[in-house]
């Protein structure tokens, strides 16, 4: 409950222009195997696994390390929500020129087309045919996502096919 009542509390924050970022540098490997080290014990007794890819040498963008760990939890229980036993959920990190790149996939159920342009909006929860919310949530979390991905200067989005799985993808660039 503590938990969603500060998700609540940032995502207004985020909203008003009222919540600036604690630029510090983020040392992303260590936050990935970090998040990889939390979410196996769950995905091992739902009989998933994770498995985490970071490229060498990759360099300590700017960014608000307490955000970006919540970004990341969300984007992880929602790949281990949508992904069926036997499923992985991958981690993946690399780097550009100008940022660097964070990808959680899954092997998982996969998007309808038609809900991808709303899967970012304030809770929007992707239903079934007969319009009923396919999994339990609030339908902030990516909304949540979305705002602190921009407050970052970053970009967020998603790609996805049903029956395949999807792959969230954000930018974290390397000057502030």
């Amino acid at each position: 409950m503590v938990g969603l009542i500060n998700q609540i509390l940032t995502t207004s924050k985020l909203e008003a222009g009222r919540l600036t970022p604690n630029l510090q540098t983020l040392d992303i490997t260590a936050l990935l195997a970090e998040k990889t080290a939390v979410f196996s014990p769950q995905a091992e007794i739902n009989e998933k696994q994770i498995v985490c890819q970071v490229a060498d040498d990759l360099p300590a963008p700017p960014a608000d390390s307490d955000l970006i760990s919540r970004v990341l939890d969300n984007l992880m229980s929602n790949a281990l929500k949508y992904t069926t036993a036997g499923g992985c959920i991958s981690l993946r990190a690399t780097v550009n020129e100008t940022a660097v790149l964070v990808q959680v996939g899954d092997d998982g159920e996969g998007i309808a087309p038609e809900m991808i342009v709303h899967i970012f909006d304030k809770f929007y929860q992707v239903k079934d045919a007969e319009g009923k919310p396919i999994r339990q949530g609030t339908g902030l979390g990516l909304a949540f996502c979305k705002l602190v991905i921009e407050a970052h200067h970053g970009q967020i989005w998603v790609e996805s096919e049903l029956g395949v799985g999807s792959t969230f993808s954000f930018t974290l660039p390397l000057q502030s």
